[in-house]
This record gives C-alpha cells, sequence and structure tokens, in this order.
C-alpha cells in the first residue's frame, strides 16, 4: 500500500480514537452553569439573608444532587441560584439567552441575538410584563469545559440540560406567574431544546431556538420556534450545506464576503447562519409565537 494512503488512514484512525476518548473521558457537568446579566457580569448577591429559609435549603440540596463531592461548586451552584431568585422575584418575563459556541460567550458577542433581546424586550413591555434579560454560562473557559459541549452539542450527554431545568423548576416552583422565553443559538439551541423537553409539561416556558446545527433535529414541542433560516437565505450550518460553507471561506481568503453573513465559533464562515431583529422573516415569527404564546 502507498505510504501516502496509509498515513491518511492512520490521520483518520487517530482522530476517530481522539473523539472517542473525548465522549468517553469528559466531564458532561464540569461546572454549574451560571445565571449572567446581559452585560457578561455573573449574578451575585452579597446579602442572601432576605432569602426565606425553606428557599435556601432546597437551592442547597439542588446543589448537592449535581455536585455531591465538592462543596465549592455546591456554593456556587446555590448562591447564583439564590442571587437569581432575589434578582427576578418582582418581574413577569425572564428572557434566557443560550449562547452558541462553547457556551460561555456573552450576548453582545452575538449581535443578532443582541438585536432580538431588545426587540423581544420591548415587545414585552408594550404588554405591560415587566421584562429582564439574562443570559446563561454553560460551562467554565477551559479545554475540560470545551469537551463537556462537545458532548452536549451531539446530544450525547444532557446533563447541562437537566441542571438548567432544576434551576427553572425551582424559579417557577416559587414564583409560579413568572413566566421564562429560553432564546438561543446555534449549540446553545441544543441544549435549550434538550431543557425544554424536561419542562415539556409546563406551559409557563417557551422557547425559541436559531440555526441550531444539522444533526440535531431536536424535540418537537408546540412552545417551540425553531428557525433554519433568517428569510434571506437558508442557514448553511443548520442545513449541512457543506459546499456554500467552503466556498464562503475560500472566497474570504480573497477579501471577498457573502451577501448574507454568518459565522460558527467565531472564525467558520457559515452564509445565513445570522439571526437578526432586523431581518423581517426573524422579527415576524418571533413576534406571532410569543402573541400566541404569551400575550393575554
Amino acid at each position: 500500500m502507498d505510504w501516502g494512503i496509509l498515513k491518511i488512514i492512520l490521520g483518520i484512525v487517530i482522530l476517530l480514537a481522539v473523539g472517542a476518548c473525548v465522549l468517553l473521558l469528559a466531564d458532561p457537568l464540569p461546572v454549574p452553569g451560571i445565571f449572567r446579566k446581559s452585560s457578561g457580569e455573573k449574578l451575585d448577591k452579597d446579602d442572601l439573608s432576605e432569602v426565606p429559609e425553606n428557599i435556601s435549603t432546597e437551592a442547597a440540596k439542588l446543589a448537592v444532587q449535581f455536585f455531591p463531592d465538592n462543596p465549592a461548586k455546591q456554593s456556587e451552584y446555590q448562591k447564583n441560584l439564590l442571587a437569581a431568585y432575589l434578582t427576578i422575584k418582582n418581574i413577569d418575563l425572564l428572557l434566557l439567552f443560550n449562547p452558541g459556541g462553547f457556551g460561555y460567550a456573552r450576548i453582545s458577542a452575538s449581535k443578532g441575538w443582541e438585536s432580538i433581546t431588545t426587540g423581544i424586550s420591548e415587545l414585552t413591555k408594550s404588554w405591560g410584563l415587566r421584562t429582564l434579560v439574562l443570559d446563561y454560562q454553560r460551562t467554565a473557559h477551559s479545554l475540560t469545559g470545551k469537551f463537556s459541549e462537545v458532548l452536549a452539542s451531539s446530544s450525547h450527554s444532557v446533563s447541562k440540560a437537566r441542571e438548567l431545568s432544576s434551576k427553572l423548576i425551582f424559579l417557577l416552583k416559587y414564583l409560579p406567574n413568572l413566566k421564562i422565553v429560553l432564546g438561543s443559538e446555534s449549540n446553545g439551541s441544543v441544549s435549550a431544546n434538550n431543557t425544554l423537553l424536561f419542562l415539556k409539561d409546563n406551559p409557563s416556558v417557551v422557547s425559541i431556538e436559531t440555526g441550531p446545527p444539522v444533526w440535531h433535529k431536536g424535540f418537537d414541542h408546540e412552545r417551540r420556534l425553531l428557525l433554519r433560516s433568517n428569510g434571506l437565505v437558508p442557514d448553511s450550518f443548520s442545513y449541512g450545506d457543506i459546499k456554500t460553507i467552503l466556498s464562503a471561506n475560500f472566497m474570504a481568503l480573497f477579501g471577498r464576503s457573502p451577501k448574507s453573513p454568518g459565522n460558527v465559533l467565531l472564525y467558520i464562515g457559515a452564509p445565513g447562519h445570522e439571526y437578526s431583529w432586523e431581518h423581517a422573516e426573524v422579527k415576524n415569527q418571533i413576534t406571532n409565537f410569543l402573541t400566541n404564546k404569551l400575550k393575554t
């Protein structure tokens, strides 16, 4: 056999072996997910004394359930959850954004979804709903965090979705009039959709998912709005249009940008993988969906 062909085969085998090790060895939940302000700052309260004791106790039990052998992570889970409770206890609607990529980007890193959260806030406030935008950091900015996202985005693990759904169930238990909109893009849509699966019987939660990976078909539900196109061109990443992605990146080498921009993991060009409130189709579909699900 030609040595060049043998090297290619050997390289493929090594890549598959590395991928298998990642799936087998990666910690699916290396750190607690974190509720953050839309600015990216972690929710934190110096004084948690105003939290009723029974609520604080239940948050502590949840923390032990997810991180039984790590007191530091238990503390972070509990404090951030109670800070979220105090932050949203006097609002009507929580708009919680799940970022794409590896799960730690701020809303400001997605100009499209930044405009969508602004548009939704203006819409729901016009209905008289006190609305708050938060984002949710799924993992740490680390190698183990990235490995865990490989598991989550491929749906080999739903640990992060189970953790987030437990927090939302907790908040809805003690804030029964609260409504929650899960906003998400790209890989974050996988997490949001799996979270909706755990909350499928709770009418207070709806999900807006834009541009999920082509391999993720997801859990379909009447409280789910799925967008794989911004109304201008189909999302090349969400439809798996490799030819368009390769062509766009090749032309970018010569300084030519696609007519409909978009990217995956901030660097890989993927035409159509961008959703904005300025896109008429995106705005209309979200407005109609939320009007139907939330407006009373």
